[in-house]
């Protein structure tokens, strides 16, 4: 690729020109499906209350009452209709959601001096989480919460209005992001109200301390016996256990926390030390919560649902991960010298982000590998880099598969050593960006 061509790319209009053009070629929306029909009621019921004045779920009250969504919605339906309107705030809420997300991926690399990364990350970031593909299956965890909605829900909503807010994070006028972060809370709480904790962690850090505490002490609150601050009765049907974390969802929490802790182990860049230490404390006191919550049959911990958190480390884990290899490959340019256990460490960690499930054992082997002191080799010329680099390539290779055979039982993906081919072309984009 010409290095004029490489110039050209830094243009943010070629960035959104060709990610949002992209965005949808690969998103869609699918109809009033799944939550669709429970948020559409709350919107009918919003223009018409005597209809379903008699229903449980409105006689009692819901997820309705802490939120703005409704009206919103509402008014979409009440001037084009219910297909209509359905499909049209939709296809706004997706582009306000992909804007967003290319403000904080240009924003976010800006602070690194590699916004040449920008439009290569965001084209196969937005690839990998397609609606209806096989990775965004494994990045959601589940087969029906979708990083992007191909519906009109609330989460989109907020997702997309909380990105708008944290695309200003980095920025003097901290509190731009939280007037659009306070939007998206009004959308839906428990979604963009987690943007909120990350602002004020990144901003103000002197209030993590009183906050953890206030978190550590929170199961307690059952011992009220007050409405919701109680235990599960017995005679409830359902319980939280039934609900709570499975080993894939302990997986890919500590797969962020990985990312996050290697992150603040190799990388020397400001910004992303202070973004990485408020995102592993935020993670930290949502596992917590979210494990002791179901575990203990907490009412008001469990209703919080804290693994929806996870929906930030899903766009901030890649983008962290990608930054904190840029930085290791640029030094080592600088340097002539090649630092194999920290690199092999984090091409196992992106093994695991973008394969189709995550692994444990190969978490803990790259942790084990970040907190050893690296070693350093001396490299004579930039093909010795190079093929350096492409050694742990294949090293990460053998072990991820020998993991997925011997694991989880899946046959061995002797085609995967295609993927070495990628290598070597990320590899010479890489060297080409960098000597722009």
């Amino acid at each position: 690729m010409p290095n004029t061509l490489l110039k050209a790319f830094r243009s943010p209009l070629w960035l959104f020109f060709l990610g949002i053009a992209f965005f949808f070629a690969l998103n869609h929306y699918i109809g009033i499906v799944s939550d669709g029909l429970l948020y559409l009621l709350q919107a009918v019921h919003w223009l018409d209350p005597e209809r379903f004045s008699d229903d449980a779920a409105f006689m009692f009250g819901n997820q309705d009452s802490f939120c703005l969504f409704s009206p919103v919605y509402a008014a979409f339906i009440k001037c084009f209709g219910v297909d209509s309107g359905s499909e049209l705030a939709c296809f706004l809420s997706q582009g306000l959601w992909i804007v967003g997300f290319l403000l904080v991926v240009r924003r976010f690399f800006a602070k690194f001096h590699a916004s040449l990364l920008t439009l290569f990350f965001a084209l196969a970031f937005i690839a990998l989480n397609a609606h209806g593909s096989a990775c965004a299956k494994y990045f959601t965890g589940q087969t029906f919460f979708w990083l992007v909605e191909p519906c009109f829900v609330s989460r989109l909503l907020a997702e997309a209005l909380g990105l708008l807010g944290l695309s200003f994070l980095f920025d003097r006028n901290k509190y731009k992001a939280l007037g659009f972060i306070l939007l998206g809370t009004l959308m839906h709480p428990l979604m963009a109200g987690w943007c909120f904790a990350l602002w004020l962690f990144f901003h103000f850090p002197k209030t993590i301390l009183p906050i953890a505490i206030i978190a550590l002490l929170a199961p307690l609150n059952a011992f009220l016996h007050i409405g919701k601050f109680d235990f599960y009765p017995a005679s409830w049907p359902t319980r939280p256990l039934e609900y709570s974390a499975s080993y894939f969802d302990v997986c890919r929490f500590v797969t962020y926390f990985a990312v996050l802790l290697s992150a603040l182990r190799i990388s020397h860049n400001r910004h992303l030390l202070k973004l990485s230490k408020s995102l592993l404390i935020l993670l930290a006191i949502c596992s917590y919560l979210y494990f002791v919550g179901a575990g203990t049959e907490n009412i008001f911990l469990y209703q919080i649902q804290f693994y929806r958190v996870e929906w930030l480390y899903k766009i901030f884990a890649p983008m962290i991960l990608v930054a904190c290899f840029w930085e290791r490959f640029l030094f080592s340019k600088r340097q002539r010298s090649f630092g194999f256990l920290h690199n092999l460490s984090l091409l196992l960690l992106f093994s695991v982000l973008v394969s189709y499930r995550h692994s444990l054992p190969i978490d803990i082997l790259a942790l084990a590998l970040i907190l050893l002191p690296d070693h350093r080799l001396p490299q004579g010329s930039s093909r010795s880099l190079k093929i350096s680099f492409l050694c742990i390539a294949l090293v990460t290779l053998l072990l991820h598969s020998y993991v997925q055979f011997f694991l989880y039982g899946a046959s061995i993906p002797v085609f995967s050593f295609g993927r070495l081919s990628w290598a070597i072309s990320a590899l010479t984009l890489l060297e080409r960006i960098a000597s722009v």
